[in-house]
């Protein structure tokens, strides 16, 4: 799972108060605890937000086992963080802005095929994310997630980054990744991906410092046919009649929006009940109600026991 802005999805999980997933959960509560340690939040309102935010499979541990878990998230958040004092907060929340390059696109483009196209560039800004590794372990999950091609079954999906490796575009190997994403599982070998399309200088294509949605980038800049959400920033795929100018959700926002200004409650009157002789509300375009609801049920009922009467005499 890739987690592009530890910040920004720290805040999301403390707003929702949910993880997302429950095999990465760990991982995202590593985030949360960042957001909160950020925020100058105390180590028990933490821990009170993680038991909140954690799965099922954490949350019926017993007190003193959950409180260890949870020490030990904070211990490990702590200890790649520096030193208080020395904290930038800037830096965590503003995403990472990396390069791209015309000559990158280039290179990509000439693969002429738009799946192994997607899956190049997904690997391609993870590869600069990561400050331009010349190795670097990107699972075929994530590879399917960013690139957008989730459409392929698993087959063509490897079949695609096949392809890849066999054109010489990427290399792959079986080695040593670095100790710290591999704790726990008792071997420190992974599938590794090396690029041969990667440039470190050039004409500049574009920028991006906004991972959602990035493969998009790429192909608007080479095909067209996607926009720049007015609201949110974002780049969504255009719709069939080119008008789009918000995003499905910002223009949900604004629909949502526009239509409470437009709704005015209606102003109900005052009525005189003809049984108690009470005052009650009705709507202004009730022209029958005449009781009361108290009055009202009692007449239903002196109503229904009347008729009851009439049945039993007419067939006694």
């Amino acid at each position: 799972m890739i987690i592009w802005n530890n910040y920004e999805y720290g805040k999301k999980i403390y707003e929702e108060r949910s993880v997302k997933t429950k095999k990465y959960q760990y991982k995202e509560l590593k985030t949360l605890v960042l957001y909160m340690i950020l925020n100058d939040n105390p180590s028990k309102e933490i821990r009170e937000v993680l038991e909140e935010c954690c799965q099922d499979d954490i949350k019926y541990l017993r007190e003193k086992q959950k409180k260890v878990i949870f020490n030990k998230i904070i211990a490990q958040v702590k200890q790649e963080l520096p030193k208080k004092d020395q904290i930038i907060k800037e830096k965590y929340i503003k995403s990472r802005e990396i390069t791209i390059f015309v000559d990158e696109i280039d290179k990509i483009k000439s693969i002429n095929d738009k799946n192994a196209e997607k899956v190049a560039f997904a690997m391609l800004v993870y590869c600069k994310w990561l400050n331009n590794l010349t190795w670097f372990t990107m699972s075929k999950a994530d590879i399917v997630r960013e690139a957008k091609v989730k459409n392929l079954n698993s087959i063509d999906q490897q079949r695609v980054l096949t392809g890849l490796v066999q054109n010489q575009y990427i290399k792959s190997d079986v080695r040593k990744a670095n100790r710290k994403h591999c704790r726990g599982t008792g071997n420190n070998e992974q599938q590794m991906w090396s690029l041969n399309y990667l440039s470190q200088d050039g004409d500049v294509a574009f920028t991006i410092n906004d991972y959602d949605n990035v493969v998009y980038r790429y192909l608007n800049y080479v095909y067209g046919g996607y926009f720049v959400c007015a609201g949110c920033g974002k780049i969504f795929k255009q719709n069939k009649q080119n008008n789009s100018i918000y995003c499905n959700k910002c223009a949900r926002e604004i629909n949502l929006e526009k239509t409470n200004c437009k709704y005015h409650p209606i102003e109900k009157r005052m009525v005189i009940c003809s049984d108690c002789g009470n005052e009650f509300e009705i709507y202004p375009k009730d022209n029958q109600t005449n009781r009361c609801p108290e009055c009202y049920k009692k007449y239903r009922a002196e109503k229904s026991r009347e008729k009851a009467l009439r049945y039993y005499h007419n067939h006694k």
